[in-house]
């Protein structure tokens, strides 16, 4: 029977994969809007043995050594993310063992597996990604457990993404009120906790793009504190979510009052309902503007990772009512499981329903839609040469840019110290004449390159900005702020330990 079991997980494991796989392999072009700023690092890694910038994510190396097998660096980095999507199939399974009977494991198994969600995280952000099962494993720790296992995965969750490391505290900071609510204390828990904590802020004070207090003068400009509740679906400007999607980002929202229920009704446990209640309200109720599709954007694709567990663990025992224990519908999953109308139906049945449901993964993420790489190739090949020393550009033509040119690209504004005369950008949406009426007497003068676009030195830029802003009109300063004209110096967090 366990021989079973688990050649039915890893059934399911690899189905999750390949239908992910099929999809993204659907177009040539890396997923996601930064896809480029993956293909980039793995092949320098690769090819020169450096990053093309610091990075202390476990997944760039793992990514970074599918491209050693996989020649095309493009299809390694996604059948990297597809990987990191089905290695949460085994890891939910394990969290919902852990809270539940064994039907929980099935349920959090086929949600991994048929997520939306997940496929669109694995389309846009890998890294983000790549936080999900060692945080998921690290849910699943039992007291008694070998603390081994709890180490490797805080510390794989921590270092896959700065978001990993603040919903680990999240949900620490979950577990110890429920701790304290339920009398329950164990010192050895505690320590480890403590001991953790301590490696890793030495890992952050060594290494680049780790969580770091520097970090808040990035997260401050994200915040806001507007009045009122957020909406029930997250505002999303990039893209679209399809109907499953939206179902599995709406179901956050019952599973936090559930388990705001269970918290009180259950003192047993309180230390799994609070380190997850905590950081799913985390992701529920950011504080960050609406236009924005950093902090927030990614905190509210993190959401079912709390709120399905939350409805297992409510769903499997008292002090619900029998009818409302649902999670025992899907022990079809199980060999002989009666009473249950799905077992009813023969092996090759069950196995059609399990890839229908499978099938939803591929409603999360559109892998069509991306930057318009054919327009910024075509810019590319306009800019003259010799290539400058660095170019300013909106962010995914940087990445771009990168690839097609090995030169370096920035989505910033130059810092000061930068030799803005050796630097210069490409810039949007500004019209001859108020070239020739704001930018006369500058040289050299710039060079249309398109329509839409025009190529000119940095420190031109800085002139004609100075001249906007004194003379120019609101439609014009409008345009000037666009994201494609990148107006703000890098964050210090950015460039620490660089």
């Amino acid at each position: 029977m366990l021989h079973l079991a688990a050649l039915r997980l890893f059934l399911l494991t690899l189905l999750a994969f390949a239908v992910r796989l099929q999809l993204f392999l659907t177009t040539d072009e890396p997923t996601g809007w930064d896809g480029y700023s993956y293909v980039v690092q793995v092949e320098r890694l690769v090819s020169e043995g450096r990053l093309h910038w610091p990075d202390a994510s476990w997944v760039t190396y793992f990514l970074a050594a599918l491209h050693v097998v996989i020649p095309s660096a493009v299809v390694a980095v996604k059948v990297g993310a597809c990987l990191l999507s089905a290695l949460v199939v085994p890891a939910a399974w394990r969290l919902g063992r852990s809270l539940a009977l064994e039907h929980g494991g099935w349920l959090l198994a086929l949600w991994a597996a048929a997520s939306p969600t997940l496929t669109h995280l694995a389309g846009d952000f890998a890294k983000n990604l790549g936080v999900v099962a060692p945080l998921l494993l690290v849910l699943a720790w039992r007291r008694g457990q070998h603390f081994v296992v709890l180490a490797l995965g805080v510390l794989l969750a921590a270092v896959a993404h700065r978001l990993g490391a603040a919903l680990l505290i999240a949900a620490g900071l979950g577990a110890v009120i429920g701790m304290l609510a339920s009398t329950l204390s164990d010192r050895r828990v505690l320590g480890a906790a403590a001991g953790l904590a301590l490696v890793f802020v030495a890992l952050s004070a060594a290494l680049p793009n780790l969580l770091h207090p520097a970090d808040l003068e990035r997260v401050q400009t994200q915040l806001t504190f507007s009045p009122g509740l957020p909406p029930p679906l997250p505002y999303f400007a990039l893209r679209e979510t399809s109907w499953p999607q939206r179902i599995e980002l709406l179901l956050a929202w019952p599973a936090l009052a559930f388990g705001c229920w269970s918290f009180f009704g259950r003192r047993e446990r309180r230390v799994e309902l609070g380190a997850l209640l905590v950081p799913l309200t985390v992701c529920l109720f950011p504080l960050w503007r609406t236009d924005s599709l950093d902090v927030g954007y990614r905190l509210a694709l993190m959401a079912p990772v709390f709120a399905l567990p939350l409805f297992v663990l409510g769903l499997a025992s008292p002090p619900l009512p029998g009818s409302l224990r649902l999670g025992a519908s899907f022990a079809a999953l199980q060999p002989r499981s009666p009473g249950v109308p799905l077992d009813r139906l023969r092996p090759g049945g069950r196995q059609l329903v399990l890839v229908f449901a499978v099938l939803f993964a591929r409603t999360g993420f559109d892998p069509q839609v991306t930057p318009p790489y054919a327009q910024w190739r075509a810019l590319i090949a306009r800019i003259p040469r010799p290539m400058p020393a660095l170019l300013i550009a909106p962010q995914g033509f940087n990445f771009l840019y990168d690839h097609e040119t090995g030169h370096e690209s920035l989505a910033w504004r130059p810092e000061p110290e930068i030799d803005h005369t050796t630097t210069w950008r490409l810039a949007w949406n500004i019209t001859d004449g108020e070239w020739a009426e704001l930018a006369a007497g500058l040289e050299p003068q710039p060079v249309r390159l398109s329509a839409e676009v025009v190529y000119l030195r940095e420190d031109v830029w800085d002139r004609f900005l100075e001249r906007a802003r004194r003379d120019a009109d609101d439609a014009l300063l409008s345009r000037l702020a666009d994201w494609r004209n990148p107006s703000k110096v890098r964050p210090h967090s950015l460039q620490r330990n660089h």
